[in-house]
């Protein structure tokens, strides 16, 4: 009985310094910052990383030791939650899926609209069909932004990228124009391309042969100076003959006289013989102090010899295109105008593929025409002396006109088609017209308006044959006649019977086609170009192409007779200059 007490007295003491062991341990493991072995038995959840630790409080290595504060009272070791208070939360034995969870088991976790739960990982990817949750009440914290709905994680943060508010503007890929304006035109041509390392042969003038003249005449005059040392008439011819030869040599240079392919300029892209038809867009400027009517361009006589798109209506670019590409780009370019209309340009006599290509721009520019405006350029010689070959090539390029222009009623998307001719072009557009009438019969009726100013035709064969066939090809037929116009004059000289395009008593009045009198308004040198270069003709052109009006609508024309026949005539006081009308100035 005596060992008794004795036994319960050694076990008191030994529980006495086990409990002041066990203290001891747990206040060095404290101190240390060591966490319990009942803390190490609580696993994390997978989703959940322990925060990383601060520079302020270091772990102590495997020795024991600790970093500069590790004396400081230790944080206490908690999860942070991004909404709501810490709660002890059981955790099951297997990460919960996404968009599930354990029965029996509610969550304070924040869930965003996906059905996630926040945490400060990477968010989950959610893939469609991975199922739903319904909403967890949530503490008084705002709530996460949503994050888009899609199979790959977001990768910029919600609302750092802009409102998308509709299609995105055409980008301009060359940087803006100064002092003028760029005009895109489309061209359908017969011309044979040019043949790169030739000379030129679409130059207006031909430099390089006055040149060669300029410079054997001023040899001569010198060899005849030596011979004549005291003569000062000879100086002054030879001093003549030197700055002149200087003037047409830098002309020469500045026309671009052949070169590699990559060198062609715009204007020799396409020369004067005879080819395939091609189709493509041109880009023309049109400087901003342009004068309605006027084509400016450089001129020797004011010693200007370069280019300026500031100051001169220059071709910039010709971009040859597939069939596909041209009536694709052909119907955007009439879809997005108000008009919804095609205008088809045919030059005359002595006319380059460059200097149609100015002139389209040019009057689609003056009047203000929104739709697409194209040329047919045929293989003129742009030479003053080539009025024969140019007579035969325009014979020659009918039927290629008349398939371009079928087509283009046919592939442009335009509710109307006008066709406007100038001088020998007339024979070209005529013809193919008459083709036209006679292969579609009664659906030969495809253009609206059919316009022919200072027609280079026989008179008496436009009476008979051309004028009651092209009337069944449009709803309107317009002539303009002058008896001003001096080419025309010299044509009937040349072949002895006047023109169509002829005014006065060789004016042409035929039944179905509106003949009008320009003669009263007609100022230029020749007077056969007054379709696109006076102001008062342009007008009537602009209101005739976008209202329609039949000529005795029109106020400034007046109604003349011829026999049984009526024909009107342009007065400029009733119509006014150009800011009156409405042109472009």
């Amino acid at each position: 009985m005596k060992a008794a007490p004795r036994s319960i007295a050694m076990l008191m003491i030994a529980l006495a310094a086990g409990c002041a062991a066990c203290g001891c341990a747990g206040k060095k493991m404290e101190k240390a910052g060591k966490r319990p072995e009942s803390e190490k038995s609580d696993p994390k959840p997978p989703d959940q990383p322990a925060p990383p630790p601060s520079d302020a409080a270091k772990t102590p290595d495997r020795t024991g030791r600790t970093g500069d504060t590790a004396a400081r009272p230790p944080k206490p070791v908690t999860r942070p939650l991004e909404a709501g208070p810490t709660v002890a939360q059981p955790q099951p034995p297997h990460p919960i899926p996404t968009g599930a969870r354990p029965l029996g088991v509610k969550s304070l976790l924040p869930r965003d609209v996906a059905g996630r739960p926040d945490s400060a990982g990477p968010d989950p990817v959610r893939r469609p069909g991975s199922g739903t949750t319904a909403e967890v009440p949530l503490p008084a914290e705002p709530l996460p932004e949503t994050r888009p709905e899609t199979g790959d994680p977001p990768r910029i943060e919600p609302g750092a990228r802009p409102a998308e508010t509709g299609p995105a503007a055409p980008e301009t890929t060359e940087p803006p124009d100064v002092g003028f304006t760029r005009v895109k035109v489309f061209y359908g041509t017969d011309r044979a391309r040019h043949v790169p390392g030739t000379p030129s042969p679409v130059a207006g003038f031909p430099w390089y042969l006055w040149l060669a003249v300029s410079a054997g005449i001023t040899i001569a005059l010198a060899a005849v100076a030596i011979f004549c040392p005291k003569s000062r008439v000879l100086k002054g011819l030879v001093g003549a003959g030197l700055l002149g030869t200087l003037v047409l040599g830098v002309s020469t240079a500045l026309s671009r006289v052949g070169g590699d392919s990559g060198d062609l300029a715009p204007d020799e892209f396409y020369g004067n013989q005879r080819g395939t038809v091609e189709l493509g867009t041109c880009e023309v400027s049109i400087p901003a102090d342009h004068e309605v009517g006027e084509l400016e361009a450089p001129s020797v006589l004011r010693l200007d010899f370069q280019e300026d798109p500031e100051r001169h209506v220059v071709l910039l670019e010709v971009t040859p295109q597939s069939s596909e590409e041209f009536f694709a780009e052909c119907r955007q370019r009439v879809a997005g105008s108000q008009s919804h209309e095609v205008l088809v340009f045919v030059h005359g006599y002595n006319v380059s593929f460059e200097d149609a290509a100015r002139r389209t721009a040019q009057l689609a520019y003056d009047l203000r025409f929104d739709g697409a405006p194209i040329f047919y350029s045929w293989p003129s010689q742009a030479g003053l002396l080539q009025y024969s070959v140019d007579e035969t090539n325009v014979a020659w390029t009918v039927p290629h006109l008349k398939e371009f222009l079928l087509e283009v009623a046919r592939q442009s998307g335009a509710r109307s088609v006008h066709l406007i001719a100038h001088s020998m072009g007339n024979r070209a557009l005529t013809s193919a017209l008459c083709n036209l009438s006679v292969e579609l019969g009664e659906d030969a009726k495809v253009f609206r308006q059919v316009i022919l100013t200072a027609p280079d035709i026989d008179a008496d064969v436009f009476r008979r044959d051309i004028a009651p066939a092209i009337v069944k090809t449009a709803d309107r037929v317009t002539l303009y006649a002058s008896s001003k116009d001096e080419a025309l004059a010299l044509s009937k000289r040349y072949h002895g019977y006047p023109r169509a395009g002829d005014s006065g008593g060789d004016l042409v009045v035929v039944p179905g086609i509106d003949t009008i009198d320009v003669s009263d308004v007609d100022t230029s040198l020749l007077g056969h170009s007054y379709y696109g270069d006076n102001n008062t003709v342009l007008t009537d052109l602009s209101k005739l192409l976008s209202e329609a009006k039949p000529p005795d609508q029109r106020p400034w024309l007046r109604s003349e007779t011829f026999g049984p026949l009526r024909y009107w005539v342009l007065l400029r006081d009733r119509l006014g200059d150009a800011s009156a009308s409405g042109l472009r100035r």
